[in-house]
Parts: C-alpha cells; structure tokens; sequence
C-alpha cells in the first residue's frame, strides 16, 4: 500500500484527504496524467479492490 499511496503523492498529505493543498496527479508509463480531486476516493477505492480480493480471492481487471 504504501508504493501505491507514494505514487499517486497521497504519503504527503499528512492526513488532509478531503481538500488537500497539493494537488495529485498520476503519470502512467505512456506519459498520460490523471488528476485526482479527492484523494478519500482513492482510498476508499483501494479498500474496495483489497476486499474483492479478500472476499474472491482474486481480482479481474480489465483494461481498455
């Protein structure tokens, strides 16, 4: 978890999830860059996918 908060910058909100002053991008491998406008999104979208995986013992990710 914490390679995947390190990348999207959220280790630097010291705990402001809500409004953070830093805005916070991704940059994927092709150079592309997504914005993210509230960072307690990604968390609770990362908890979503850790569950799935718990509950289903696997994850399907299809990407387009």
């Amino acid at each position: 978890m914490g390679g995947i908060f390190s990348g999207f910058g959220v280790d630097k909100l010291q705990g402001e999830f809500r409004q953070p002053e830093i805005p916070l991008t991704y940059t994927d491998s092709e150079g592309w860059e997504t914005d993210i406008s509230y960072a307690i999104d990604l968390v609770t979208d990362l908890v979503a996918l850790l569950l799935e995986c718990k509950v289903g013992g696997t994850l399907y990710l299809r990407f387009k």
